[in-house]
């Protein structure tokens, strides 16, 4: 069977987009073919499509590379397009048809496309993606919101980096560095500093977790700074009050063996004390039943003993830093 010319389709596909919200024409862009060129989201996105999808994934690269386009997607049409077709039935075909498409980026680009017919997930571009023309018409209008350039991504990186590093130094460097610090290992021991890192852990071997150097930068803390002398007092001496005293392991401590601890009780009223901050022991004793609650809910409800980690599972957590 002879089938249409390639640019007949072309001239079809970019009629149907227009009609469907999608500026778009055909111009003849390489070797007199009339590709559909698109400007959506202030970029130029050209439509490479061929009955070949290496031609079409081939010609998509070049535009790429000649900089006479933004983003590229190769699409591939079926082969049920015979020539003596009129122009009406290409478009009624091209409305029903199955095609497959692939986004094409510059190499500076990496991880930015989604499938928006699949699991919705970023992902790189490596495969191609069966649409009809409504998918074809979702992928141009999403492809645009998530290309990010990998430079710009870097250099906002070391923005950050070093904001957070330049903290760390002042942090440290601070006339009160020790009594900050006795502060803030003060607040990771009660309730609300365990749940902060327990929301931001990462998981490793079972109930065992881990934060990496990068969460620990990144972890919401008490702004000790802000505090009165007359507080920082008081909190100095909740530190030496407790800083010997031994905790049961976390799940125990809210109650999950069926009686809270009297150290983590004792601990976090001291700590509201010397805050200024009012709650009850029932205050208290409720906050640790929802604790306890999620916990065995995480850990499940066979966690009296913790497991034996060996030295081999030692030596992998510390890989994974």
């Amino acid at each position: 069977m002879t089938k249409a010319w390639e640019s007949k389709l072309n001239i079809a596909l970019s009629e149907l987009l227009c009609q469907m919200g999608i500026a778009s024409r055909a111009e003849v862009i390489y070797k007199g073919r009339q590709d559909v060129l698109i400007y959506h989201q202030g970029l130029a996105v050209v439509l490479e499509s061929s009955y070949s999808k290496q031609d079409a994934e081939a010609d998509a690269k070049k535009r790429i590379e000649q900089l006479s386009a933004d983003l590229a997607i190769a699409v591939h049409y079926p082969e049920d397009f015979q020539q003596d077709l009129r122009e009406g039935e290409i478009k009624e075909r091209l409305k029903h048809a199955t095609m497959l498409a692939k986004p094409i980026v510059p190499e500076d680009f990496s991880e930015t496309l989604f499938e928006t017919l699949g699991t919705g997930v970023a992902r790189t571009p490596d495969n191609w993606l069966t649409v009809d023309l409504n998918g074809l018409v979702e992928l141009i209008r999403e492809v645009g919101l998530f290309v990010i350039s990998e430079e710009a991504v870097k250099k906002t990186e070391v923005a950050v980096g070093n904001l957070v590093d330049e903290f760390v130094t002042n942090l440290s460097q601070h006339n009160e560095s020790a009594s900050i610090a006795q502060n803030l290992h003060l607040w990771l021991n009660t309730t609300w500093g365990i749940l902060t890192v327990l929301a931001n852990r990462t998981e490793t071997l079972g109930g065992w977790i881990r934060l990496k150097q990068s969460q620990w930068r990144l972890l919401p803390v008490l702004d000790v700074t802000r505090l009165s002398e007359r507080r920082l007092l008081k909190l100095a001496e909740v530190f030496h009050q407790f800083r010997n005293k031994e905790l049961p392991r976390i799940p125990e401590q809210f109650g999950t063996d069926g009686k809270v601890s009297q150290h983590r009780l004792e601990l976090d009223s001291a700590f509201l004390r010397a805050l200024g901050i009012r709650a009850s022991e029932d205050d208290l004793r409720v906050l640790y039943g929802e604790v306890g609650s999620a916990l065995t809910q995480w850990l499940g409800a066979t966690f009296k003993k913790a497991p034996k980690v060996t030295k081999q599972q030692e030596e992998q957590l510390e890989l994974t830093e």
